[in-house]
């Protein structure tokens, strides 16, 4: 290998590594996903929402159909929804490779009928670090409903 290929090889292998740790910190990212989730769900955005979940989410035993097409059918009966969540709380498990999540949530929907509806409760899920090459991203790996 000539010298100008080894040090653009190492240039290149540098600039990843440092891209790699340029992700923000662990808490950091599970808000990001949190904060995402809930402009998705306010905005019925369906692949925005449908991109927060893991390859390896984990469906209830007796769940034969996919995340998006949930989502779809899920946001298609609503107006509107809003959702608004508040005293969260999160905790990591396995390394550092999963965040457990505890929070309140208040959420308001609208019927094409005009019926409103609310509930209100405390929600319980996990997230699970996802990497790539250049990114590291907690998403929603088990106990979220869709």
């Amino acid at each position: 290998m000539s010298k100008n290929k080894l040090c653009l090889v190492l240039m290149c292998l540098a600039w990843c590594l440092a891209a790699a740790s340029c992700s923000p910190p662990p808490e950091r990212q599970v808000e990001n996903t949190l904060d995402a989730r809930e402009t998705a769900l306010n905005t019925r955005d369906v692949d925005a929402y449908a991109a927060l979940f893991h390859p390896d989410y984990q469906y209830r035993s007796d769940e034969v159909e996919t995340v998006t097409s949930k989502i779809s059918k899920r946001f298609n009966a609503y107006q509107s929804i809003h959702i608004s969540t508040d005293n969260r709380r999160v905790t990591f498990e396995q390394d550092g490779n999963v965040a457990r999540v505890v929070q309140q949530f208040r959420l308001v929907t609208v019927d094409f009928d005009g019926e409103r509806k609310s509930a209100n409760g405390t929600e319980h899920f996990l997230l699970k670090r996802q990497r790539s090459l250049f990114r590291s991203e907690f998403l929603f790996y088990e106990g979220l409903g869709v």
